[in-house]
């Protein structure tokens, strides 16, 4: 993404964060202040009072405390950082809408401001048409917020693309989703180097045969093909341990094309829940005479001491806030195992995680993980680090 484009955007959220939060877009209407509405839980909202125009302005801080044991390689630091602190508006006036979100915390230590959301939509043909900088549709866990994963990192894959530029067409009903999308795979800024050029197309459809209060099946499956790309990378990351492990590295010249696929499954009883994946990316660069598959998966149970059960959210098919019964709070547990490797290089990784969540109330979180990795890239020694991590986490 070009610095004069991530510039104009960074100025529109800026200049525009009071409008949205005074009634703005200017397509509001003639609504005066007197005519606008405000709510402060979840997030400082407004909404008008004939109904046609709401919005909100909210973020999240996670401030990190990291401690690691390493093994072959010392790569890690150990101390303090922001993982996430991010600021959101959005606004939305009867069928149209615009949602904003900007990082100002770089976990990989740069300067920028990083850009995830960007993105208009208008109600259309039963669903949504959305057109900007979204996250695209692919994997249950990358879809479910960070404020809302069981774990401090999502599943190491490194197969699904985050956010990237784009035109989507998404719509649900009461207990499925279904969502397409064509996009910029360079657009992403993400960490696997995918570098120039380059046009992806994807989905991905859920079904839920069983939605009830502490009572939820889910399943789902994604694809997704990205072509005319000069190179594919996939470095897969363990908790904090950011792996040098490259489990995936194909280069040709403006030739590499990928075609990835997506298998989910959850469940929840009560207090117990159950959730697991399995990706595949195959990767051919005829250029370079290069072709590579990479597969990942990982399942983890978690289970409430407290007697909540994690929520659905049928709109999005992933899961959503906990909201402790008791004033005093509530207790989580969960344990998950995860493993990727290349078919073609024999590299590979695994980990076990062990974790322990505290959430004080629906917007605050304190979250404890042990992770164990095992790290063998191609030619190289196996690492088996360790990682003690901790995180106090607040969004609004």
């Amino acid at each position: 993404m070009s610095a004069k484009f991530e510039q104009a955007l960074q100025g529109l959220f800026a200049k525009g964060t009071a409008a949205l939060l005074m009634g703005g877009l200017m397509v509001a209407g003639p609504a005066t202040a007197a005519e606008v509405k405000f709510k402060s839980s979840g997030g400082l909202k407004w909404e008008t009072d004939d109904g046609k125009a709401s919005g909100q302005f909210g973020g999240r801080l996670m401030l990190d405390a990291n401690y690691y044991d390493e093994d072959v390689v010392d790569t890690h630091e150990n101390g303090l950082e922001f993982r996430r602190l991010r600021m959101e508006a959005k606004a939305s006036y009867l069928d149209y809408g615009i949602a904003l979100q900007f990082d100002f915390a770089d976990a990989e230590g740069g300067d920028d401001v990083a850009l995830k959301d960007a993105y208009i939509y208008k109600k259309a043909l039963g669903g949504k048409i959305i057109a900007g900088h979204y996250k695209q549709p692919f994997g249950l866990e990358e879809l479910t917020s960070s404020k809302y994963i069981t774990f401090m990192e999502r599943s190491f894959s490194g197969i699904p693309l985050a956010h990237s530029l784009g035109f989507a067409y998404t719509t649900s009903a009461d207990n499925y989703t279904f969502t397409v999308s064509g996009y910029d795979p360079d657009s992403s800024g993400d960490e696997n180097g995918n570098t120039d050029d380059g046009i992806g197309f994807g989905g991905r459809a859920t079904y839920a045969p069983h939605i009830d209060a502490g009572n939820v099946t889910h399943f789902g499956i994604a694809v997704a093909s990205e072509s005319d790309m000069d190179r594919y990378r996939v470095r897969p990351r363990i908790g904090h341990l950011a792996s040098r492990t490259v489990l995936m590295d194909v280069q040709g010249l403006n030739d590499v094309d990928v075609t990835k696929l997506g298998l989910e499954a959850a469940l929840v009883r009560g207090p117990f829940s159950a959730q697991a994946e399995y990706m595949q990316a195959n990767a051919d660069s005829s250029s370079g005479n290069q072709d590579e598959t990479t597969s990942a998966y990982y399942v983890y149970g978690s289970y409430f001491l407290t007697g909540e059960a994690r929520p659905y959210k049928t709109s999005s098919g992933a899961f959503d806030r906990v909201k402790p019964i008791n004033e005093s709070g509530a207790w989580e547990i969960g344990l998950r195992f995860e493993g990727a490797e290349n078919d073609d290089t024999d590299a590979e990784a695994e980990a076990w995680t062990v974790g322990l969540n505290y959430y004080a109330n629906p917007y605050v979180r304190w979250m404890f993980n042990v992770v164990k990795g095992e790290l063998t890239p191609a030619g190289g020694p196996t690492d088996e680090p360790t990682a003690f991590l901790a995180r106090f986490q607040l969004d609004f």
